[in-house]
């Protein structure tokens, strides 16, 4: 039987729906009609392995931006990868990464990331594991002592339908998190079926100060009539500019107490959040069951232009078993703290896997760790130091 490997139709996506459904959720003979119910697809390209025309193995690859140490990637979001039962084992998901990294390489898509069901599945195809967030969930009155704050200046605190609020929200978003969350994933290119997707029934809190936004937070709400006398705020985002507009953020939600007795949130890991929170002896910390991984697709563009913290410059010649784009030797500066890439045939200083040096651009591990786990050769010993430190998040 004949075996093709292309792009997803749009007259096949039903039946791409129904592998989604068998692999990650709950099969139904018939999927509804609702408008909604491919923005999962929309702008993204599905790829499919097909059977004498009939689709056995898919994935996605989300179009995304993503915040890699201060400045703005191309990234490719691997999801929905998918074979049925009767044709596992016979290596189309193996074929299907293969394809994704040529497509995501022609897209400009310099990096690449997944949420797996199986770390070491990902492994072989060089992924490496990276933090996932964490989520809080702690008891409203301990943020009661934020009723009675007052800071010097006019506040607002506008409320909005997330759907009326996408534009602003985001804009505010990048300009947040360009300065502070190395490893952020931004939705907003070309992806607003996702953003309705994941921000339908939220609303969304803006705290101004002036006419400036401060802060923000997008959320869901469950009163206490809903979920059995215990109301419930779950925050899916939340950012500030300032301490003083964290607090009037907090503010706000303690006018929820009447209604409202937990309230969940997600922060970056690193953050002394205990210090927030008064009277609570019950915190509870949920880091989320799998971790994300990542992976460089276009090793040139994934590392210029990034923040690095000391000068000097490296030669280093990479090994890529599935981007043969990759396999050649680079030369790495620093020039104006920013790291500028370039093919040169100069005599390489280190060798290094692809995967040895996308846990080093992630700051997944220590250097050690990475020394330990992936290849790394040294030629000229010296130059390890400058490693260790541009490994080093700012």
């Amino acid at each position: 039987m004949g075996m093709d490997i292309r792009k997803i139709k749009k007259n096949e996506l039903e039946k791409f729906k129904k592998m989604q459904n068998y692999a990650f959720g709950k099969w139904k003979d018939k999927i509804e009609e609702k408008d909604d119910i491919f923005d999962w697809f929309k702008n993204a390209e599905n790829i499919g392995v097909f059977k004498e025309d009939e689709l056995v193995s898919g994935l996605i690859i989300h179009d995304f931006e993503q915040i890699v140490r201060k400045d703005v990637k191309r990234m490719g979001g691997i999801g929905g990868v998918a074979t049925y039962p009767e044709y596992r084992g016979k290596g189309y998901i193996s074929k299907l990464m293969k394809k994704s990294f040529d497509i995501m390489k022609e897209n400009c898509q310099s990096v690449s990331m997944l949420l797996p069901f199986k770390e070491s599945f990902y492994e072989k195809y060089n992924y490496v594991t990276t933090n996932n967030n964490m989520k809080l969930e702690v008891n409203l009155k301990s943020l009661k002592h934020y009723q009675d704050y007052s800071a010097e200046g006019e506040w607002e605190e506008i409320r909005k339908p997330s759907v009326d609020s996408r534009d602003s929200y985001l804009s505010f978003v990048r300009e947040i998190a360009l300065k502070k969350y190395h490893g952020y994933v931004l939705v907003d290119r070309k992806s607003k079926g996702i953003w309705n997707l994941y921000s339908k029934n939220n609303l969304i809190v803006f705290i101004k100060r002036g006419n400036e936004i401060v802060a923000t937070a997008k959320y869901s709400k469950k009163g206490f009539q809903d979920v059995f006398e215990t109301g419930i705020i779950d925050i899916n985002q939340i950012m500030w500019k300032d301490i003083t507009a964290r607090n009037m953020l907090f503010k706000y939600f303690t006018k929820h107490l009447d209604q409202i007795e937990k309230i969940k949130m997600y922060i970056p890991y690193g953050v002394n959040f205990y210090s927030w929170f008064k009277n609570n002896s019950e915190i509870i910390v949920d880091i989320h069951q799998f971790p994300w991984m990542a992976r460089i697709i276009d090793l040139k563009k994934a590392l210029n232009n990034i923040e690095i913290n000391k000068k000097g410059s490296l030669i280093i010649s990479v090994e890529d078993k599935f981007c043969d784009w990759n396999n050649k030797t680079f030369k790495l500066e620093n020039k104006n703290d920013s790291l500028k890439v370039e093919e040169t045939e100069q005599k390489e200083d280190l060798v290094i896997s692809i995967d040895g040096i996308s846990a080093l651009l992630y700051g997944a591990f220590c250097l050690d760790e990475i020394e330990h786990r992936y290849k790394i050769e040294y030629l000229n010993h010296s130059k390890r130091e400058l490693i260790r430190k541009w490994s080093q998040k700012r």
